[in-house]
Parts: C-alpha cells; sequence; structure tokens
C-alpha cells in the first residue's frame, strides 16, 4: 500500500540507531571490530488504552502494508536542537563519506546545526543525524558531519528537511497484534525498521 502512517500520539517512541559491527574477542582478550559502515533506524511505538476509532485505524493501515512487503513514511516528532536559519539546500554533486555539504544559511551564525540534529534531503529516502555542532560561515556554506555514510549523493541544490523529518519504513514482523484489555479500548506496539 504505502502511504503515511496515521501517527496520532503514540505512548511512548523509541528511536533506535543500528551501525552493525562485528566484535570478536581472542583468548587473549584482544578485541577486534569490524564495522559494515551502514546504518538504519529502528522505531518503535506503543499505543495504549486506545478506543476502538484509534486503534483500529492504525490495525487496517498496518494491515494494507502486507506484512513486511511494503514500505511507507512516518514523521516522528523530533524537532531540531539548532536554528537551521536560511533555507539550506546540499552544495555540489558526487558528495560521499561522512560530511554534507550545504549552502543557503544564514551566513556567520552560531549554533545552526547541533549534535543529534535529525534530517534528510528531499529525494534521498535515508535520514541521517548530524553528530557534531556546526556553524555557517560568511557566505551561508555549513559541513555537517553525518552519523554514517551518505548512501547516495543528493543532487546539487537539493531541500534539505529537518522539520517533519520523513522516515521510509517497513513493519519488522508479518502480524498486526492487537491486545483487546475491554470491549472499548485496545493497546499495539508496532516495531519498525528504515527502509533507504
Amino acid at each position: 500500500m504505502s502511504g503515511a502512517f496515521p501517527l496520532g500520539s503514540p505512548n511512548s517512541i523509541n528511536l533506535r540507531s543500528v551501525s552493525p559491527t562485528r566484535v570478536s574477542v581472542s583468548h587473549s582478550q584482544k578485541r577486534q571490530t569490524r564495522s559494515s559502515l551502514s546504518h538504519r533506524w529502528a522505531i518503535k511505538l506503543n499505543f495504549a488504552n486506545r478506543i476502538p476509532f484509534e486503534y483500529r485505524q492504525i490495525e487496517g493501515f498496518m494491515d494494507a502494508q502486507h506484512g513486511q512487503a511494503e514500505t511507507f513514511t512516518i514523521v516522528l516528532p523530533l524537532y531540531p536542537l539548532g536554528t537551521w536559519l536560511g533555507s539550506p539546500v546540499v552544495n555540489g554533486a558526487a558528495q560521499t563519506g561522512y560530511t554534507l555539504n550545504l549552502r543557503g544559511f544564514t551566513a556567520s551564525q552560531m549554533g545552526v546545526i547541533k549534535s543529534g540534529d535529525i534530517f534528510k534531503s528531499a529525494n534521498v529516502a535515508k535520514v541521517y543525524r548530524a553528530v557534531a555542532d556546526a556553524n555557517s560561515d560568511a557566505g551561508g556554506l555549513v559541513a555537517v558531519t553525518l552519523n554514517c555514510q551518505l548512501v547516495a549523493s543528493p543532487a546539487d541544490g537539493e531541500a534539505i528537511t529537518f522539520s517533519s523529518v520523513p522516515f521510509t519504513v517497513a513493519n519488522t514482523s508479518d502480524n498486526v497484534e492487537t491486545a483487546l484489555a475491554a470491549a472499548i479500548v485496545g493497546s499495539m506496539g508496532l516495531d519498525l525498521i528504515e527502509v533507504p
């Protein structure tokens, strides 16, 4: 089906950053690690004591995803810590690695991006997290350090979304389950995984 998740107000939201790493420890206790250099987000939503209109709307949407088959978007109530003053866009094509160059910020501003801010570019589904504070220079340029490598190079001039950021996700299970505590209330939990 796809579409946009009818979020409502979950009782709790857990956003987990997943960076797969293989760790081995030898008999001498020497630790070796290997990173796959990949990343994705895991999201857990809990809805408790909901009236039928609320939980049935969510049930219907999740059933329409056909288990893990479909992807959809969800916007979490995450707000930037930085000011993000200006109109940020991607500055230059063919970017790779752990840094994304942006332009269009108000010139010479402190704290335009703060560590922990979540954002994405318009035409790439992957959501990134800034892992260091960033200030704009005299030309309104910013180099933001990312939590993972760019999965695709955004186009020059591509807009950046930093508020109401849509995550592209899928269900991690083929099941949709609601716990009915009484005839008029129900509770449900959802486990989602980012599919960039």
